[in-house]
């Protein structure tokens, strides 16, 4: 349903820029008897200013202020309306030509400026005096090409916001006012030198505005490696899934967009995972949640570690995060792709996109390469630190659970907490896997390895998430329950006894069972040695209970050693039941009703 509405609007737009075109030929068909210019040299020199002002606008934060009507002014004043037409057209035809703007779209822009110059210069020849026939012409020019300039937006791209539609308007009148001072200069030439103070006014003009757009352009540059470098700071919390704008802020104030989305690759190697995304998307145009390399431009960029720089997307056959160009695509022109690079590894990337065509140059495809390697350095340096933060509170046999030491430093928090009167209490588990040693004699520690490692994976599945489970040394482990009275931490040691008997571990014939001591705070102890040595005794307590019931159990050394489904009796006391294996299945009694 989202294409069918996109293709509509497509459509709607494609419409309105026809109609425009044909008004634009419909207004120089109609005013074809004064199209003729009298004062030939005028046009040419104006719209050689005109051309001037097109190609080297002046670049702003979120546009350009270009010049052009200084000489639209300078040809109206002194050649009329015919030279001001022909100027407008030729010299911004030159300007659409060097930006490749899609014959459509050039066509209908040129029909705006010429409905608008020829409704501006009818009205300014209402009025008398030069001045005043000056400000007539720039005010009906900016009113009509603003109605006709929204009315496409409204029509194709959704309605322009009364802030944009301002800015754009305040831009193209600081372009008509810095012209003024041009063209009174031209006028006041032009008297004593009627042919060559024109042409000295056209030539100074241009040269000027050439040299203010390359003076503007080093200037940015200037300001975006300042920026660049104070805000690397901020990139480093966006790994932590904080300040996303610490991102969005370098970027924004470097690079031009009109939409933009930066992913960002927890491990080397793995895909990307979007972690934000700004701007004018289209919803035929999503950033998908993952990216792989080669998949689209995107994946292109992401594969190669290259910055790719699109200047016009309506010239590429392919999409954007796909191997088919995506619907939305349509609603923008240009793109720039940025990977974040460290040494051969690319930790992100910045996907960038603006409405206007060519507006990604090679020096912000060089800047771009320079911010993806220092935002590259900066987040691989920051994955180095998470993993080594990481191991410091891992065990080194199992990373997914948490080393002694670390569980010793949240057990002094909870006993802090407690003793401030916060939380709920707590208890501690103390848990020894009984039979291991058998495991380890008869298959070897590789194997004995493997074992811990599944019993961890079934002590994980009967705990909550927010308890820490810890291994202490060998066989043992010890497991922290937040919140958790005498009664619910019995119940997790029931479970957890089941769960471990009736598992059958990979590869390993004998029945393993597991003890497990308990030390609840306020109860048992208020510090920290007390908890820990008495869920250790308890432990040791029901360990010996385990090898008494256990005893007419094969030893795992001798001969003729029975399978696990030809245990004739094994029974685990697991605090509130006795839980009994036979030859017919497992049975659990009540405490007093098994003899």
């Amino acid at each position: 349903m989202a294409s069918a509405s996109l293709a509509r609007r497509r459509r709607r737009a494609e419409r309105y820029l026809w109609a425009v075109t044909g008004l634009g030929v419909l207004t120089l068909a109609v005013r074809a008897p004064v199209l003729v210019p009298q004062h030939w040299w005028v046009t040419g020199i104006t719209l050689l200013m005109v051309a001037g002002g097109s190609l080297w606008p002046i670049p702003l934060r979120r546009g350009y202020v270009d010049f052009t009507g200084a000489g639209v002014l300078l040809a109206y004043l002194l050649g009329g309306p015919a030279s001001a037409l022909w100027a407008q057209l030729g010299g911004s035809a030159l300007g659409l030509l060097y930006r490749r703007r899609p014959r459509l779209q050039a066509a209908a822009n040129l029909g705006i400026l010429a409905t608008a110059l020829s409704a501006a210069t009818m009205a300014a020849g209402l009025v008398r005096g030069t001045a005043l026939r000056a400000l007539t012409l720039i005010l009906v020019d900016l009113v009509v090409n603003h109605v006709l300039v929204c009315g496409y937006f409204a029509v194709g791209e959704g309605p322009l916001e009364a802030v944009d539609a301002w800015r754009a308007l305040r831009w193209d009148l600081t372009g008509w006012m810095v012209g003024l001072p041009a063209a009174t200069a031209g006028i006041l030439l032009s008297y004593p030198y009627p042919v060559l103070g024109e042409a000295l006014t056209g030539l100074i003009f241009v040269t000027a505005v050439w040299f203010l757009a390359l003076w503007v352009g080093v200037r940015r540059l200037q300001r975006q490696a300042l920026v660049v470098a104070g805000s690397l700071g901020q990139v480093t919390q966006v790994l932590d899934g904080e300040a996303l704008e610490g991102v969005e802020a370098p970027i924004s104030r470097t690079l031009d967009f009109s939409a933009w989305a930066f992913y960002l690759g927890h491990e080397p190697g793995r895909p990307l995972e979007l972690r934000a995304a700004r701007g004018a998307w289209d919803v035929g145009l999503l950033p998908p949640p993952r990216l792989e390399p080669g998949d689209g431009l995107a994946g292109w960029a992401l594969a190669t570690g290259q910055p790719l720089r699109i200047p016009d997307l309506d010239q590429e056959a392919g999409g954007l995060f796909g191997p088919v160009r995506e619907p939305g695509l349509a609603g923008f022109r240009a793109a720039l792709l940025v990977p974040m690079v460290s040494g051969r590894t690319v930790t992100g990337l910045a996907v960038l996109l603006h409405h206007d065509a060519g507006r990604y140059r090679a020096t912000d495809l060089e800047l771009s390469r320079i911010v993806g390697m220092q935002v590259g350095t900066t987040v691989k340096t920051r994955h180095l630190l998470h993993e080594t933060r990481r191991l410091s509170v891992s065990d080194p046999l199992i990373p997914q659970l948490f080393n002694y030491r670390y569980f010793v430093g949240r057990l002094e928090e909870a006993v802090a907490r407690a003793a401030r009167g916060e939380g709920t209490g707590f208890s501690v588990l103390f848990l020894d896997l009984d039979g291991f040693k058998c495991v380890n004699d008869r298959y070897g520690h590789l194997k004995g390895d493997a074992v811990l490692r599944e019993a961890v994976e079934v002590l994980r599945g009967e705990i909550r998430q927010e308890d820490v489970l810890a291994r202490y040394a060998g066989d043992e482990f010890v497991a922290l329950l937040p919140g958790a009275g005498a009664e619910e931490a019995a119940r997790v040691r029931d479970r957890i006894g089941r769960r471990i008997a009736a598992h059958g571990f990979s590869g390993v014939r004998e029945v393993l069972s597991i003890s497990v001591g308990i030390a609840t705070y306020g109860i048992d102890g208020a510090d920290v040695d007390t908890l820990l040595n008495v869920a250790d005794q308890r432990m040791y307590r029901e360990k010996r209970r385990h090898k008494e019931a256990a005893s007419d159990r094969e030893g795992c050394s001798g001969e003729g050693e029975k399978r696990r489904a030809d245990v004739s009796h094994l029974t685990l006391d697991t605090g509130n039941a006795m839980l009994s294996r036979s030859s017919t299945g497992w049975e659990m009694a009540e405490k007093g009703d098994m003899a």
